[in-house]
């Protein structure tokens, strides 16, 4: 529990002197401001004798000798004279400094608040990408660890068996095989994700039962393997994609409804014009996503609990939403427990 609040307090620190520095900027710029005013206002003061209205603050550079006439102010020594020049300009310079540190506290109550706002909005989403990288680093290492560990442990044992016969040392290379398999997977899938996070996906015109075969076609050993049946009703739809990038998305999903359904069943692809997009839905019978996992699917290395007993990392459709994201298309999920689930993709029609 120390560590949370260890990160928020080191998030306060960090909004804390972000806004110092802000209001330090715009305080200068105030302050500096105002001394420029006030030498200025003060340093172009004249006379006023002509009975004009007091000027309260003298901004405008002229000293008012209130209720005095030309005739009064000739009649007046000239001690007298300056010692009424004086006080005006004492006046004037009090007022002018009182506005001014009224008006600068105001700039700095303001300044404050406005500041630690503008710090907190800045460091956000410097925050989120921060915790998503820390996430990140630590489910790859953990999901790194599995297949290291069971290579190692195999090997050693493999190793310190004197007797070793040819069968058996068979058998624990092919087991090596296996997680170095795994690890080239997971190295793939991280190296994929990190490429789309940096390419610019150029999208065109595409018939999308073209990209669905293509699909079908790089999950054929999936499909193969559970001798699972899939519906094909796509139309012949022009699309806007990339195709490579939307045929792996939904080779994605079909892999997906096959790993999760029962051996000789049926997986259903289908689509239809909305509007100015095509919904394209992959549909299984497997067991479906409990309402509480839903909102994670999509999330890096995450795996419902039901399904942490099948292979995998928890990386494709995450993928396939950061390639969905790329290209402008939604992808939805529709699934209820021990009733299958329907992912549906928005692609843009053309």
């Amino acid at each position: 529990m120390k560590f949370p609040l260890i990160k928020l307090a080191d998030k306060r620190v960090h909004s804390l002197r972000l806004a110092v520095s802000y209001l330090g900027v715009i305080m200068i710029l105030s302050i500096g401001f105002s001394v420029f005013f006030y030498s200025s206002s003060v340093g172009n003061t004249t006379v006023n004798t002509r009975g004009a209205a007091p000027n309260k603050s003298g901004i405008d550079g002229t000293i008012t000798i209130h209720g005095a006439t030309p005739q009064s102010i000739a009649a007046l020594p000239n001690n007298g004279i300056d010692q009424a020049l004086n006080q005006q300009l004492v006046i004037m310079q009090t007022t002018l400094r009182r506005q001014l540190v009224i008006f600068n506290l105001g700039v700095l109550a303001v300044g404050a608040v406005s500041s630690y706002l503008l710090a907190r909005r800045t460091l956000r989403p410097i925050e989120v990408a921060w915790d998503a990288q820390e996430q990140f680093s630590l489910d790859a290492s953990h999901e790194l660890r599995t297949p290291l560990a069971a290579l190692r442990s195999r090997s050693e044992v493999a190793l310190r068996n004197s007797s070793l016969q040819v069968d058996e040392a068979r058998i624990a290379l092919r087991n090596s095989v296996v997680q170095s398999q795994r690890l080239e997977q997971l190295c793939d899938a991280l190296l994929l994700l990190s490429r789309h996070n940096q390419e610019h996906i150029v999208q065109k015109t595409e018939m999308l039962d073209e990209v669905v075969q293509e699909s079908i076609n790089q999950a054929a050993e999936a499909i193969q393997a559970k001798y699972i049946t899939i519906e094909d009703s796509v139309g012949h739809s022009a699309v806007l994609c990339e195709k490579q990038s939307l045929a792996q998305i939904v080779a994605i999903l079909i892999d997906n409804a096959v790993k999760y359904s029962p051996k000789h069943s049926t997986v259903y692809v289908e689509s239809r014009v909305k509007g100015s997009h095509v919904m394209l839905s992959v549909q299984d019978s497997g067991n479906g996503i409990e309402a509480r996992d839903v909102p994670h699917i999509f999330e890096r290395f995450y795996r419902a609990q039901s399904a942490r007993r099948r292979p995998g990392f928890g990386l494709g459709l995450s993928i396939a939403k950061r390639l969905a994201d790329a290209q402008n298309i939604s992808i939805e999920v529709a699934s209820k427990p021990k009733a299958g689930s329907t992912f549906i993709l928005q692609i843009p029609s053309k």
